[in-house]
């Protein structure tokens, strides 16, 4: 609503512009002197219609992003292997921490591990819980040791996954709020990868967790 509101007003005084304009070119065809637009009416046209034009593009991105919680597909329940799963995503994920010169540790099972998921889900999880660790790790200067650990164990019938960073932590104040969707720290972010994150697991009758302290990093643990 906060969008939608200022989006009316605008296109509303927009319109009354143009409208006065056409008006007074319909009754006066042979004198078309005050059917003008002022280099001050025109500026305030064009940047009017470039608020409606970000603002429509923003409630599309967030209607997106209110799908993205609302049509999660349905878990296809399989057994897999949890080796196999960390796997494929250090295959897919570590050249991005290659080329942000971060180093990404796997540590695999000392036994195979299966567990009864969602692969595609729980590669999108691992996948997101990555990606927050190397943007974390970016802001960190440069002389620092990058250093990033993914790894696994079972115990007790749960498999548990944990994402480990040594970045700039999380302060108190934002650890109650990280999973609320839409709350981001980040100037481009959508506030819904950790949110979706979480409800994934909870799919799978687990949980996402974090553990973090500013200045000595995070860690993120799946159970399941």
């Amino acid at each position: 609503m906060n969008s939608i509101i200022p989006l009316s007003t605008l296109t509303n005084v927009n319109k009354t512009i143009l409208q006065n304009v056409h008006d007074q070119l319909e009754g006066k065809s042979n004198d078309q002197t005050d059917a003008t637009m002022s280099n001050d009416q025109i500026a305030d046209v064009i940047e009017g219609m470039e608020i409606i034009e970000n603002r429509s593009q923003g409630i599309v991105e967030f209607v997106k992003s209110v799908k993205s919680l609302a049509n999660i597909s349905k878990p296809n329940f399989i057994k897999i292997s949890i080796g196999e799963l960390l796997n494929r995503v250090y295959g897919l994920i570590n050249p991005e921490f290659e080329k942000a010169k971060i180093e990404l540790v796997l540590r695999l099972p000392g036994k195979e591990v299966s567990s009864v998921a969602d692969l595609e889900l729980l590669k999108q999880v691992l996948i997101n819980l990555l990606k927050n660790a190397l943007e974390a790790l970016n802001e960190v200067a440069e002389s620092k040791l990058k250093k990033v650990n993914l790894s696994a164990r079972s115990a007790d019938g749960l498999t548990t996954i944990s994402v480990s960073d040594n970045g700039p932590g999380i302060s108190s104040q934002q650890i109650e709020d990280i999973f609320i969707p839409f709350y981001t720290t980040k100037k481009d972010g959508s506030g819904i990868g950790l949110a979706l994150s979480r409800l994934i697991l909870r799919m799978h009758k687990g949980s996402l967790e974090v553990k973090s302290e500013e200045g000595k990093g995070a860690v993120f643990t799946m159970t399941f």
